[in-house]
């Protein structure tokens, strides 16, 4: 005899508003013959998620590559533009006004 009882559902959202919904279920008491069917079918599920997932996670690599190479343009203007104005100068005059101008890029 082969009981199913569901556990719950877990639904997925990712940022495209795609959702996937899976159901787990437990098998209380499964006879040792239907064991490796079981199993099979658990593999079956994982490659199909795999390959459902597979597209998300390449959008949100080029997601984060994006906003790294952003990140790096920000971080390059930003340094030159202190290496331009150069608060820290040992010769400046009114060094206080300059990092106040600096900080408020």
């Amino acid at each position: 005899m082969l009981v199913y009882v569901c556990v719950h559902s877990i639904s997925l959202s990712l940022s495209l508003s795609l959702s996937l919904s899976l159901s787990f279920f437990l098998f209380l008491s499964p006879s040792p013959q239907e064991l490796p069917e079981q199993w099979n079918g658990v593999k079956k599920l994982a490659v199909v998620m795999k390959q459902n997932v597979s597209p998300l996670q390449v959008e949100e690599v080029s997601n984060i590559r994006r906003k790294l190479a952003n990140f790096d343009v920000r971080q390059h203007e930003f340094r030159e533009k202190f290496r331009t104005t150069a608060p820290f100068n040992y010769a400046s005059t009114h060094p206080y006004v300059r990092i106040n101008r600096v900080s408020h890029w």
